[in-house]
């Protein structure tokens, strides 16, 4: 057996001084099945080592330099395996924050299409119990992370990344206010701070971002003629959703998801939503018809009904998305885009 400091020599040896490089060099022979060469063989040395040396003050580095090694020869599985399994056996190593970056930027090359199912975070509930509950086991593969509190951008990054190596995105969900005023869609000062915030976010390595009802404000024309309550109440709807299609188009880049809550009745009763909730989902689809619209609360008959109101409006049912729970009153729940429920 290799002693691990020449382990560690022979893997740094055979990546390279950095991570990456040409194509040719990442596919090269050193790969080709069935060759003998000194990479294959640290490879299967380390592993073993790995195995049996628990406790050796070098097997971090031997594990680190074994993930290198597959990073640098483009076998981006196991190196995403190795990192992770790093990053498991030694969180507080010096250069773990480094092996997360790397590990989650491999992952998400792996990721392949958009999430069929998000699993819906509290802000008070550590996703990595989540992972060990294993939502992902029930079909869940993206996290909605509901932030309350400050928004740290490396705790949000590092969430992220985890999520990634663990084969999940994030969507996150950012309180509409960072002040003690409640949000208000008609004020543009309001709307602008709000695309800001969310545009630093989206330079995070995330998914998207969640919309909540609480974007939207009914007409404050209470005491108004029946005429003008529904002429107010018609323009203060379209001015939300062209403020939402601010949000969407300032902040907006390749790829970016998009998540909007909106209640049945806006979708089933759009007159009393109209009036009830300032919202007009006519409206939403014609400003930003690239959304996804997330239904919380919708029973399982109201869903059909539900479906084709949106088609009629252009919405594609794939895009739309319910929040299931097995608690009405639970904050969180599992969104399951447009399919049978588990």
């Amino acid at each position: 057996m290799f002693a691990l400091f020449g382990l560690v020599h022979a893997l740094t040896a055979c990546a390279g001084s950095t991570v990456g490089g040409s194509a040719d060099r990442r596919h090269g022979d050193l790969l080709e099945t069935g060759r003998s060469d000194p990479l294959r063989a640290a490879k299967v040395e380390a592993e073993a080592t790995i195995r049996h040396s628990a406790g050796h003050p070098r097997q971090a580095d031997v594990q680190l330099a074994l993930a290198r090694a597959y990073d640098y020869h483009g076998d981006t599985s196991r190196a995403v395996e190795q990192y992770g399994l790093f990053l498991s056996n030694f969180p507080s190593h010096r250069e773990a924050r480094g092996a997360l970056r790397r590990a989650a930027e491999l992952a998400r090359t792996l990721l392949q299409g958009e999430p069929l199912r998000w699993y819906l975070l509290g802000s008070d509930e550590p996703w990595l119990t989540v992972h060990g509950s294993r939502p992902v086991g029930r079909g869940a593969s993206g996290l909605v992370v509901m932030v309350d509190g400050e928004e740290n951008d490396e705790s949000l990054a590092v969430l992220a990344e985890q999520a990634a190596v663990a084969g999940m995105r994030v969507v996150l969900a950012l309180p509409l206010s960072r002040t003690d005023t409640a949000f208000d869609p008609l004020d543009r000062h309001h709307v602008a701070q709000l695309a800001y915030r969310l545009r630093r976010a989206a330079q995070l390595p995330i998914a998207g971002f969640f919309i909540g009802e609480g974007f939207f404000v009914p007409p404050r024309t209470e005491h108004a003629s029946d005429r003008i309550h529904w002429q107010r109440a018609g323009i203060q709807a379209q001015a939300i959703a062209a403020a939402l299609k601010r949000v969407v188009d300032e902040v907006s880049a390749p790829g970016l998801l998009w998540m909007v809550a909106v209640s049945p009745e806006t979708v089933l009763r759009p007159a009393d939503a109209l009036l009830t909730r300032g919202q007009d989902i006519a409206e939403l689809v014609r400003a930003t018809p690239t959304i996804r619209w997330v239904i919380p609360g919708a029973r399982e008959p109201e869903r059909p009904a539900i479906r084709s109101r949106l088609q009629q409006w252009g919405v594609d049912p794939s895009r739309v998305l319910w929040v299931v729970s097995p608690d009405e009153n639970a904050a969180t729940g599992v969104l399951i885009a447009g399919g049978p429920l588990p």
